[in-house]
């Protein structure tokens, strides 16, 4: 949908009005299920530096949407599970599993593949800003526990997706952009979709690193990939090499060893 979109209007007038208006609906949700509790402490700290990483992942994730193909970008950028897992590991105590040790070199071999071509391993642009939106995202979802943790999954998704607002929204007047609408209304219902998708997405996936763990949520989440490239295939008409269907193929089984 946001390849679509991109094609209409600029990376930060696209941002914008996707947290704007998911903001929205993110704070009727809020004071629908529970009520507004402000982050203390480290939680604070943690939403504001989580802000700015999660302001650069759609910024870089965006422009390499705009610059590759929307199949190859989404698979890469979704390696964060391997970022998420070590970082979760490494900073909130949550168990490595054994299961890891295999789950995460299959990811590893999966981005190899999805990098190489017929004349060999070519990293574009578009691979880069999507793998640096992946570490962003990683650290990012590391947050999000102990945040949710402290004042619940709704707050925590309205304080951190609101704070990357304000920093995209500090962006867009920095670079001196001026905002552009969907220029048809059938683009706008368009982005109106999308943008309660987005939203529910950020609540379901904090509700679920309370209930399973940074961890095992984001190796979950690790089988967007086939279903986005089937989609891109479908509706965009976007081809990949067979070298890298198996790159998406080997992010998938990552997941499938974690129901053994």
């Amino acid at each position: 949908m946001n390849k679509r979109l991109l094609a209409k209007i600029d990376v930060y007038s696209l941002s914008l009005t996707e947290y704007f208006f998911a903001i929205l609906l993110m704070a009727a949700s809020l004071l629908l299920f529970s009520k507004p509790v402000f982050p203390q402490g480290d939680a604070l700290l943690l939403v504001l530096f989580a802000s700015i990483l999660g302001a650069a992942s759609i910024l870089a994730y965006f422009k390499a949407v705009q610059t590759s193909k929307i199949g190859l970008v989404f698979a890469v950028s979704s390696s964060f599970p391997l970022f998420s897992v070590l970082f979760s590991a490494l900073f909130l105590g949550e168990p490595f599993q054994n299961v890891y040790l295999v789950s995460l070199p299959l990811i590893l071999a999966a981005l190899f593949l999805l990098a190489y071509r017929n004349q060999g391993f070519s990293i574009g642009r578009g691979v880069w800003l999507a793998l640096l939106a992946s570490i962003s995202w990683g650290a990012f979802f590391t947050m999000a526990k102990p945040v949710a943790l402290q004042i619940n999954a709704f707050n925590a998704s309205f304080f951190m997706e609101g704070g990357v607002l304000i920093v995209l929204a500090a962006c867009f007047l920095a670079f001196g952009k001026k905002l552009v609408f969907p220029p048809s209304a059938e683009l706008r219902w368009f982005t109106f979709f999308y943008v309660v998708l987005f939203a529910a997405g950020v609540i379901f996936g904090n509700l679920s690193f309370l209930a399973i763990g940074v961890s095992l949520t984001s190796l979950i989440t690790a089988t967007a990939p086939a279903l986005n490239a089937l989609m891109a295939r479908i509706f965009l008409k976007e081809k990949l090499t067979k070298t890298q269907y198996a790159g998406i193929v080997l992010l998938i089984a990552s997941l499938a060893l974690l129901s053994f």
